[in-house]
Order: C-alpha cells, then sequence, then structure tokens
C-alpha cells in the first residue's frame, strides 16, 4: 500500500538510441546525486532471463478506471509467447524511503522492437521531491520514446505525473499516510 507510479512502453529502434535514453537517466540521477545506480546489461542468469520472458509476455490492462487513474491487472499479450534477446537498463536506489527505480527494456526477437514492461515504483515512504525526480526522469522517456514513434504509459497515484501539481500530489499522500495509519491502528487494537 502507497503512492505508486506505474510505466510501460515500447519503441522501435536501434540499440545506440536506448543507450542514449539511459545515459540520458544517468546524468539525471547525477543532477539529482543520486549515486547509487548501476547500467544493467544482458541477462544475468537463466533465472533473469526466464522472469525477462514472462515480463515481455504479459501486459497490464486497465481493470477499472478511478478519477482518470487507470488500476492495472494482467493479460497474456498473444498466444505465441514473444523471446527477450537483450536486455539494457538501469536500477537506481534514489532515496531509501523509496523502492528501487527500474527503467529496463528488452529487445524482442532481435527485430529492434524494445519493450519496458509494466514496471512499478512505490514513493510513499520517500519525500515528495522523489516522486517529483522519478516523474521528471519519465518524462524525459516518454519523450524520448514518442519522438521514435513509440508509446509510454503511466499511471500515478499521485497524480502528479500528468498534472504537475504539487498541492494535488501532497494531498494524496498524506491520504495515504491518514489510511495506513488507521490499518496500522486498528491491527494494533485486534
Amino acid at each position: 500500500m502507497g503512492v505508486t507510479i506505474h510505466y510501460r512502453g515500447v519503441v522501435y529502434c536501434s540499440e545506440e538510441y536506448i543507450s542514449k535514453i539511459l545515459m540520458q537517466i544517468g546524468d539525471m540521477l547525477k543532477e539529482r546525486g543520486v549515486s547509487d545506480y548501476r547500467l544493467l546489461n544482458g541477462f544475468e542468469s537463466e533465472e533473469d532471463f526466464r522472469k525477462a520472458r514472462e515480463l515481455v509476455n504479459l501486459k497490464p490492462v486497465p481493470s477499472w478506471v478511478q478519477k482518470g487513474s487507470f488500476i492495472y491487472t494482467f493479460k497474456p499479450n498473444s498466444k505465441e509467447p514473444r523471446t527477450p534477446t537483450r536486455k539494457m537498463g538501469i536500477r537506481a536506489n534514489i532515496h531509501p524511503g523509496c523502492e528501487t527505480f527500474d527503467v529496463t527494456f528488452y529487445e524482442l526477437g532481435g527485430e529492434s522492437v524494445w519493450q519496458i514492461p509494466y514496471t512499478f515504483v512505490k514513493t510513499q515512504f520517500a519525500p515528495v521531491s522523489v516522486h517529483i525526480a522519478i516523474c521528471e526522469i519519465l518524462w524525459s522517456v516518454d519523450e524520448m520514446l514518442t519522438h521514435k514513434g513509440g508509446n509510454f504509459l503511466v499511471n500515478d497515484e499521485g497524480d502528479y505525473y500528468y498534472t504537475k501539481d504539487l498541492e494535488k500530489l501532497k494531498e494524496n499522500f498524506g491520504k495515504v499516510n491518514l489510511l495506513i495509519g488507521r490499518i496500522i491502528g486498528a491491527l494494533a487494537m485486534v
């Protein structure tokens, strides 16, 4: 439970363009004082490849819409499984109160189609500035993917990604904090 940013994307481009996107993300992390990140290049194990194959063969679909936000569930993408042939990404620990932030591209079938499968990062227990920083990085990814004709979708439970409304973001963090507090209080009484 907590404010989370969900995202996914796809683009047809060269490996060099994916490297350019990842370098941009790395530069943005450095500008924000984040040094705990690493580039990902290739599958680390058979298990890593197996998980990647599962990820690229699932896609989130909206299960309902509430106030303009999609809540995602999984549905198979196609009957024929796709095989990821390359993995390139970046993984960062931006703040101790935030889950690991990950932007990983998988090339599908060696045909220059790169997918960011459904991914999410929970920011609830980090400062609001961390949530904003992740949105800023994702705006850059969005711009670079759509520039090449790709697609990038985001569901920001804090309602900041599309509105850039700081007060709304703070309000949403506060509502979730209040809810979490009530749940903890109720559990303590059991």
